[in-house]
């Protein structure tokens, strides 16, 4: 029986599953470690409600794709999915190849499962100028030795390109893979222990129907690709002054057209959820969006766990009666309302 990684249940299950169970206790796991990612019981049963209220018929469009949480827990017919990361597309369109895909751990692990920090920025990354790890220029068969000879390399090279990044992503700090000057130059972070194999080969079921493109936001915003009378958006961006890491010009002076494009595209009746941050808040409210402000714990940055509770912006349009996110329990990201008056207090200062 071919089960889903993290589940013991078959993708045929998985997929009825994520149909039916509008409570959100049916998750189905992302493939990839990424940052971000809307997998909580919180988001995964409100937005199978919306989706559900608005019509399963529609397409689900995802501009900002990332580990791809929604989509694989909405299980929806047909679905448009684009990322401005030209790897995390091309590791999906693996996942549907006829081929399939799959990494082996074993030839960077020891006995025990583990990867030692040395392996991991020499084997696996490979290694920077002036780095303080890892040999210059990057071993032959590392993730930035495929990236300095991008323009060369062979579909069976490309291939394996894909693995190493996955085993990177997977590897990496909290599963970051920002590039800068053409590198990958994220530090370790899970380092084991790791199975010998990971087969992505059954997530292949569960993305039927997808439509991958490689887009940043900007060239999709342009596009004529989203129909209002047939499509169900989802705008899940890096958050307004919390993300604005993850592009090297930063994504902020996006936001306010986003937030334009998307209340165009509900003013011709397009059922929309955007979520942001706090500060985005105004941005949608111009538009006319419904919002809400919802508790989330964020465990994102350096200082991992210290960043406590944060208040988060969840935005709708044309969505009858989208009351979950305001009334679905909140236990789960704060342990109690002087953690959330804590998290307030942090954002003050």
């Amino acid at each position: 029986m071919r089960e889903v990684r993290g589940l013991a249940i078959t993708p045929e299950q998985a997929a009825w599953a994520a149909m039916h169970d509008v409570e959100g206790q049916m998750i189905v796991p992302s493939p990839l470690k990424w940052p971000g990612g809307k997998g909580r019981p919180s988001y995964v049963g409100p937005l199978r409600d919306a989706f559900n209220r608005v019509g399963r018929q529609r397409r689900v469009v995802e501009p900002f794709l990332g580990g791809a949480n929604i989509a694989l827990n909405l299980q929806p017919e047909r679905a448009l999915l684009s990322d401005s990361d030209p790897h995390l597309i091309s590791a999906y369109e693996h996942m549907l190849s006829p081929e399939g895909i799959s990494i082996d751990w074993s030839q960077f692990t020891d006995d025990e499962g583990m990867i030692e920090k040395p392996t991991f920025y020499d084997l696996i990354r490979g290694g920077l100028p002036q780095g303080r790890i890892g040999t210059w220029p990057p071993r032959e068969g590392s993730l930035n030795h495929f990236m300095q000879n991008m323009q060369d390399l062979s579909p069976e090279e490309r291939r394996r390109m894909v693995q190493m990044w996955l085993l990177f992503q997977q590897a990496a700090y909290q599963g970051h893979t920002r590039r800068r000057d053409g590198l990958f130059r994220i530090g370790s972070g899970t380092l084991g222990p790791y199975s010998p194999t990971w087969d992505y080969s059954h997530y292949a079921p569960l993305m039927r129907g997808w439509d991958l493109r490689n887009m940043g936001i900007a060239d999709f915003m342009d596009s004529d690709l989203v129909n209002p009378e047939q499509d169900f958006l989802v705008l899940d961006p890096p958050y307004l002054k919390q993300g604005a890491n993850y592009t090297p010009d930063g994504f902020d002076r996006l936001q306010q057209p986003m937030a334009e494009w998307a209340g165009g595209l509900a003013q011709q009746g397009l059922p929309i959820v955007a979520f942001n941050s706090q500060f985005a808040r105004p941005l949608y409210d111009k538009e006319r969006f419904n919002t809400i402000l919802h508790s989330r714990m964020d465990t994102s940055g350096g200082r991992g766990g210290q960043r406590g509770v944060r208040p988060e912006m969840i935005a709708y349009a044309n969505i009858p009666d989208m009351d979950w996110f305001r009334n679905h329990p909140s236990a789960q990201f704060i342990k109690s309302q002087d953690a959330f008056a804590i998290g307030w207090s942090m954002l003050s200062h």
